[in-house]
C-alpha cells in the first residue's frame, strides 16, 4: 500500500536516505530539514498517512510538535530520535505516537513500524 508520509528531521543525511527509501517503497514522501517549515505543512492532517519525526531539532523540537497536533495525527507518528533519556522516551510514548525507533535506524525497522499504520489507514 502506498502512504503519503512527511519526514522531518534536521540531519541532512538521515532526511535524504529516510526519503529515498521510502520512496524505493513506492510512497509518496515530502521531506523537511527545518522543524517549523515541516509542521506548517502538517496542515491539514488528512493529507499524511504517517508522520516520521526527529525530536531534537532547531527552532521546534519534536516534542513541540506532537504536542501541537491533532491526536489522530500523533497516533500516526513515528518518532526517530538519538535519545536515551528514559523520561524523553517516556513522554513521547505518553503522548500516544504510534512508535519509537531509536537512532541509527535501519530503513527495515522504519518499514516495520509504518505496517500497522497503513493496515490501520487502508
Amino acid at each position: 500500500m502506498t502512504m503519503r508520509i512527511i519526514v522531518i528531521d534536521d540531519d541532512p543525511i538521515i532526511l535524504q536516505g529516510l526519503a529515498l527509501g521510502l520512496r524505493r517503497q513506492g510512497h509518496h514522501v515530502e521531506a523537511y530539514q527545518d522543524a517549523v517549515a515541516g509542521e506548517q505543512m502538517l496542515q491539514p492532517a488528512q493529507q499524511w498517512d504517517v508522520v516520521v519525526l526527529d525530536l531534537a531539532m532547531p527552532g521546534r523540537s519534536g516534542l513541540e510538535i506532537l504536542q501541537a497536533m491533532p491526536p489522530d495525527l500523533v497516533a500516526r507518528t513515528v518518532v526517530c530520535s538519538a535519545t536515551t533519556d528514559p523520561a524523553v522516551i517516556a513522554q513521547v510514548r505518553q503522548v500516544g505516537v504510534a512508535q519509537y525507533l531509536k537512532k541509527p535506524l535501519r530503513l527495515a525497522d522504519l518499514l516495520a513500524a509504518l505496517k500497522p499504520i497503513g493496515e490501520r489507514t487502508a
